[in-house]
């Protein structure tokens, strides 16, 4: 996480990771220093942080469920019914 206060404005970045750990983006926000104080800025920072959780989580590989053989019907000529 960093921050910065450069040119009047505050703001925080945070790493976006696949699900090897390697970073694919960012997501960030900023603003100018008289809205964004420290504390607002160490709460947004979080906010941004856990975004930051969920993306990275999401992309992590699906479980894929092993789908159950059905058995199929038994497929008939039109004249082998008992009938």
């Amino acid at each position: 996480m960093t921050a910065s206060s450069t040119w009047k404005c505050a703001g925080v970045a945070v790493p976006v990771t696949d699900f090897t750990g390697q970073v694919v983006g960012a997501l960030g926000i900023s603003g100018p220093i008289w809205r964004l104080s420290n504390q607002a800025l160490h709460a947004s920072a979080q906010v941004v942080q856990a975004a930051a959780d969920r993306l990275s989580a999401e992309s992590a590989p699906k479980a894929r469920h092993k789908r159950r053989s059905r058995k199929r019907p038994e497929t008939r000529a039109s004249g082998d019914f008992a009938g």
